[in-house]
């Protein structure tokens, strides 16, 4: 596999460049038709990755049934998405400790696109508290 990446230097096709360092990375021994098979059977290759997509999209169907990003353990149903998106501000902090951590750039960029909640101290109280109201009694608008 690897002798075919070197013989391809004139692809362009970014998926067909990843494709191809991905082969050229097994180190299994496997024999490109079993990776081929395996592919075509939707084989997960990286299943930390696949997990980690998987809770991002759960996410974005909390996001767009909510109307925001700031999940909470209470809510009925949401404690293994709230222990996720609680991993992904721990993580967070960790990056920008310098600390070690799976929290890629990539993986930031595409929470920070959903408007994705890095510090949610005091969340809970500004989620749970009445809202404002002006003298005359109407409400005012959150800027949450």
């Amino acid at each position: 596999a690897k002798k075919k990446l070197e013989e391809c230097d004139e692809i362009e096709d970014p998926e067909e460049i990843e494709e191809l360092e991905r082969l050229a990375s097994l180190s299994t021994g496997m024999t490109e038709e079993r990776v081929r098979l395996l592919d075509a059977e939707d084989f997960i290759w990286d299943p930390f990755n696949h997990a980690w997509e998987q809770k991002y999209n759960e996410f974005c169907m909390f996001v767009r049934m909510n109307g925001h990003t700031a999940i909470r353990s209470r809510r009925k149903g949401y404690d293994p998405l709230a222990r996720w998106a609680e991993i992904q501000r721990k993580n967070y902090r960790k990056k920008v400790d310098g600390e070690k951590t799976t929290l890629t750039q990539e993986r930031i960029d595409k929470l920070e696109r959903i408007g994705f909640v890095w510090d949610n101290r005091g969340m809970e109280t500004r989620l749970s508290a009445k809202p404002a109201r002006a003298a005359d009694g109407k409400e005012l608008k959150s800027t949450i």
